[in-house]
This record gives C-alpha cells, structure tokens and sequence, in this order.
C-alpha cells in the first residue's frame, strides 16, 4: 500500500478513490465556479445597460401627444337670471331648486309694498273705458251726420234736377194764353157783330163770360208757377243751409273723433303700461328648463332686481374646469378635449369638447390653505352619456404640441 501525502489521508477510512481527497483538487473546482460566476454578472450587466440604454434612447426619441388633465363639473350652458321686478314680499313659489319647469308656469308672486298699484290700474281702466265711451259715441256721431250730408245733398240735387211742376205749370200757362187770345179775337169779332146787330146781347155776353174766364185761368196759371218757383228757391236755399251746417258739424265732429281717439289711445297705453306694472307681480318661466339656483325662499322680502332663481334652459351644457396654472400655459381657446364623467366608467367613452373660455388667477379655499387655479369653460357637444348638473368630470385638453417623457414643458402658449 502506497503511503498517502497527508496524514489526514491516512486516517481515512473508506474505499473512495484517494483523488478525491486532494486539497489541490479543490482549489482548481472553487477558482472555476467564480470565474463562471462573474462571466454571467458580466453578461447580465451588459444585457441590462443595453436594456437601460434602449429605455433611454426610447424617451428620448419617442414624441407623446401632450394632454392637460384637469377636473371640472357639469353646468349649464344657456342661463336666466330670474330677478324681482318690483319691492315686495314672495308669497307664492311653488318650485324649488332641481326642479323641471315648462314654459308659462308660475315661477313666484310677489305682493308689493305699494299698495297705489291696484288703485292706479283701476283709475286708468275707468278713464280708458270714458274715453271708448266717448270716442264711440262720436264716431256714431260722425257716421250719423255723414249720412245726413250725403242724403242733403241727395236730396238737394234731385230736388234741382225735378222741374216737372214747372213745366206743367209752364205748359198750363201756354194753353191758358193761346185760349185767352183766341176768346180775345172771338170778343172783337163778336163785339163787332154786336153792334151790327148780327148777334144777341145775350150772346155777346157769353163771349164776355169766356174771355173773364180765360183771363183768371191764365193769371192762376202764372200765380202759381211764380209761388212754386219761390217754393223752390226757398226750398233750394233751405237745402244749401242745411248742407252747409252739416258739413260744419261734420267737420267739428271728425275733430272730437280724432281728439277722442287720440285720448283713448293715450288712455289704452297708461291702462297697458298700469296692467304691466300689476303683472310684474307674477314671473312666469319664459321657457322650458330646471332651476339651478334658488335665492329667496317663500316669505322672503325683495328688492327690485333681487335675484330669486338661476334658470337653466335647454339641454346643452357646458363644464367649469380648473386648471394649474402651470398647465394653463399650454391651454388655448379652440383646443380639443375629452371629458369623463365620474358617473360612467371608461368603457363608455368619453364626450368631446372644446375649451371656450379662460379666465384669469382665482382662488378657492382647499383644506389649510388657498388653492390657486386658472377657470375654463369648456362646451361639450352631443356627449354619449349624460351629463347631470353638478356632476363631477375629468377632462384631458390635448393642446396639440408634441413631446418626450424627459422634454421640458413649453413655456409659454405659443409654438408647438
């Protein structure tokens, strides 16, 4: 048996091959394992700074769509503002606020405090009614002698145009005179015969009788057209006065008329502008929408133009957003926006807007201290889901510019 190189080898009882116990043996198995060792940290620290570099490299390079994130909240976007048109106290407000209201329903009374109001419509009711009353009568007036002129001068210029009495009288006349010179010739003839003896005295006398007889025909003939020519003339006359004197009434009255008319017309406005001031007592929606705000409640005193209600009409609506000031560099009016509602999840999309408005620095009180911002208005146009009054929203405003994670922000709102 050979003898071993360590004793401890020596003391080894076992059927193992000696090798296997060499301390030489094992240094060379430990120096390798190491050296393994570090060859693959080596390879793993190059595999990851070439994983860092390319994460890098990808930051650097790759341009991200900028987008300022902000929250805001549903409002309105068409408002009216209900205010007191008169001092008084509300004693009727069946509405309050949230709630639907349509066009022409009552929104509040107010009772005023001058009480003159009621008194001064009457007054100009009752002084509106004289003045119809007058002016009607007049008018009635007007057309009554409008038809008494017109019949006057009817009757006037029929009453010229028939002279047929005149010639009947005329032509009366004429037979009368060729009859009382026919019996005047017969009285010389039978004159002459008479005092030749050729006729009776009895017959001359008859002659005589004839002649007598003629002569008063022939004067009640002229009598009486002379006394119907001053019948006409008288009567023609009359006509022409009454004709005259109509017409002068005719005037004067066209005159009362307008005078009238023009006073109820004064009238009707004082009436109408007296009803306006009682109606004011009563405000009724002037379109269809939901209260948003209330101010008074019932009993409450007012003042004229006190605000009552805030009234929302229509079905738009429009966000108040606020915005960090920081970031409100970079937000125009006209950008693009995406709105979120927190009543919806993501999976129903989101509505599209636009910034319409921005205002300058607020502030609000949040938690300890002040909150500065920068309000915005944005409109929102025919969102996917609805959008509740006083509902909170998330919007992102793509302002358009392009940028890496390790850019620095743009400051200012110029250039992209």
């Amino acid at each position: 048996m050979k003898k071993s190189r360590f004793k401890w080898q020596e003391e080894k009882e076992s059927d193992e091959p000696p090798w296997l116990y060499d301390g030489s043996s094992l240094m060379r198995n430990g120096q390798e394992e190491a050296a393994a060792r570090k060859r693959a940290g080596r390879r793993r620290m190059t595999i990851g700074l070439a994983v860092l570099a390319a994460v890098v490299l990808f930051l650097l390079l790759f341009r991200f769509e900028d987008v300022v994130r902000a929250g805001g909240e549903v409002e309105p976007l068409n408002i009216l503002y209900i205010k007191a048109p008169l001092t008084g106290t509300i004693d009727q407000l069946p509405f309050s606020e949230g709630q639907e209201i349509k066009q022409g329903q009552l929104l509040v009374s107010i009772w005023p405090e001058e009480l003159d109001i009621f008194r001064d419509v009457e007054n100009k009711r009752y002084e509106f009614e004289n003045a119809n009353r007058e002016f009607q009568k007049e008018n009635e007036r007007l057309v009554m002698l409008a038809v008494k002129y017109e019949r006057l001068k009817r009757e006037k210029a029929i009453f010229e145009g028939d002279d047929s009495e005149v010639r009947v009288l005329q032509e009366r006349i004429q037979a009368a005179g060729v009859t009382l010179d026919q019996r005047s010739k017969d009285e010389k003839r039978s004159k002459n015969l008479f005092q030749q003896g050729v006729v009776s005295a009895a017959e001359y006398e008859n002659v005589l009788a004839n002649l007598e007889l003629s002569r008063s025909v022939y004067a009640e003939a002229g009598a009486r057209l002379h006394a119907l020519k001053n019948e006409r003339a008288i009567r023609i006359e009359q006509l022409t006065r009454d004709i005259e004197m109509t017409e002068k009434e005719l005037s004067v009255s066209r005159i009362s008329s307008g005078q009238w008319e023009a006073e109820q017309v004064q009238k009707s406005s004082m009436l109408e502008a007296a009803s306006k001031r009682a109606e004011l007592m009563l405000i009724t929606a002037p379109s269809d929408g939901q209260i948003v705000r209330q101010e008074k409640k019932l009993g409450d005193r007012v003042g004229n133009g006190d605000l009552i209600f805030v009234l929302s009409t229509g079905r738009e609506r429009r966000l108040s957003v606020r915005i960090d000031p920081v970031d409100s560099l970079r937000v125009e009016v006209g950008q693009p926006v995406r709105v979120y509602s927190s009543l919806f999840s993501r999976r129903y999309g989101y509505a599209s807007g636009r910034v319409i408005e921005l205002g300058t620095y607020a502030r609000s009180q949040s938690g300890p201290g002040l909150q500065t911002y920068i309000p915005a208005k944005v409109a929102v146009d025919q969102p996917p889901f609805p959008l509740l009054l006083g509902t909170r929203v998330e919007v992102q405003i793509l302002t358009g510019r392009k940028r890496t994670l390790l850019s620095r922000r743009p400051s200012g709102r110029g250039g992209k």
